[in-house]
């Protein structure tokens, strides 16, 4: 049994999601109360050689406004605008992200730290050959971390793996929440799976209380 890739090729068996929710930017989630990282808990058989495949999908906001042109180099913000019988408007976009890993199982711990740098797009609204405004999109800098830890599970074959994923985009924390969303992590999705063995499965039961503290402290910020 297997799943393929975007490419058709056949990767392995179908990964196991676990849902995080939303991860806060720091400094804003201290003063909001809210989380900026959390941690998924599971078991797999893993066989000598094999790679967990690993990925971390989530949404973004991407602000968006309407500038109309003021002269010939200059524009100006604006609410809304009617232009050649075609309505533009300001407000936020929701887009996808995607960050993918490999992991060794037999290590005990791998970390990665991501940057996903600020974006600004801008589309310009022709009547004719003149530009009379432009639709500026626009994506802040995010910075993400992944940390695995693997331990061994007592008369057991199976292997618990533990992932944590943390927000570490700075924010201020006196920012309306509009604003702090853009610096969010939204509707966070951990996919793992391995090229071979018996996938990934949540513990159906607590497992020995030594292994979880010991998975946790790997993981502890």
């Amino acid at each position: 049994m297997c799943f393929r890739d975007r490419h058709g090729s056949c990767t392995g068996l179908p990964p196991m999601t676990f849902e995080l929710g939303v991860l806060a930017p720091t400094a804003w989630a201290e003063s909001a109360g809210e989380t900026t990282s959390q941690a998924v808990d599971c078991l797999a058989s893993v066989a000598r050689g094999e790679t967990l495949s690993v990925s971390v999908r989530f949404q973004r906001v991407r602000a968006r406004w309407v500038e109309e042109a003021l002269g010939r180099r200059d524009f100006g913000r604006v609410d809304g605008l009617q232009l050649d019988g075609r309505q533009l408007a300001g407000g936020d976009e929701i887009a996808d992200a995607e960050l993918a890993f490999a992991a060794d199982p037999s290590c005990r711990e791998w970390s990665w730290r991501c940057v996903l740098p600020a974006r600004r797009e801008i589309e310009r609204v022709r009547v004719g050959a003149e530009t009379r405004a432009r639709i500026v999109r626009e994506e802040l800098r995010l910075e993400v971390a992944v940390r695995i830890a693997f331990a061994p599970v007592p008369e057991s074959p199976e292997r618990r793996i533990c992932v944590r994923v943390a927000n570490l985009t700075a924010a201020d924390p006196l920012a309306e929440r509009a604003e702090a969303l853009r610096a969010a992590l939204l509707d966070v999705r951990v996919g793992l799976a391995l090229a071979g063995g018996r996938g990934v499965s949540r513990p159906p039961v607590p497992l020995d209380s030594r292994v979880a503290l010991r998975s946790r402290a790997l993981l502890a910020e």
